[in-house]
């Protein structure tokens, strides 16, 4: 989220940005980059662990565990409520996960093809200026006499 805000203020205040001196408008444009790599990292590891890994059912307490649950039932005069669950197979998860993949390869496209627009805004990079030399004289060839 930190990537996107900060390529859309380089997008909103372009022409501060540009008028930057060459060392401090590379250097922004360098972090920036930093920045985009390491959101990219973090989505493209993301979307493995969603979609190979299991999900946490904070399923605790009397030895149970997600596979296998222990109930604990009281005993009393009166009929208690009935206890129950709602459960549905474990590839509703990881269909769920595949279509937020799917979704963010999309979105990712499009992100990307933003936010480099917004990064080339007023170019990307700032080079030395080279200071033009003047010609030098031709040598004049030597009169005979």
């Amino acid at each position: 989220m930190l990537w996107l805000i900060l390529l859309g203020l380089r997008a909103r205040h372009e022409p501060a940005v540009t008028r930057l001196e060459r060392g401090r408008f590379n250097l922004v444009q360098s972090l920036l980059a930093a920045v985009t790599v390491l959101a990219l990292v973090t989505l493209v590891s993301a979307v493995p662990k969603g979609l190979l890994g299991l999900p946490d059912m904070h399923v605790a307490g009397n030895a149970s565990s997600a596979w296998d649950l222990h109930w604990f039932a009281d005993q009393a005069k009166d009929a208690l409520p009935q206890g129950g669950v709602i459960s549905v197979s474990l590839w509703f998860y990881k269909l769920a996960m595949l279509a937020w993949a799917l979704w963010l390869a999309n979105a990712l496209i499009g992100w990307l093809r933003w936010g480099f627009d917004a990064w080339t805004k007023g170019g990307y990079w700032k080079t030395r200026e080279r200071k033009s030399v003047p010609p030098l004289p031709e040598a004049q060839a030597p009169r005979d006499g």
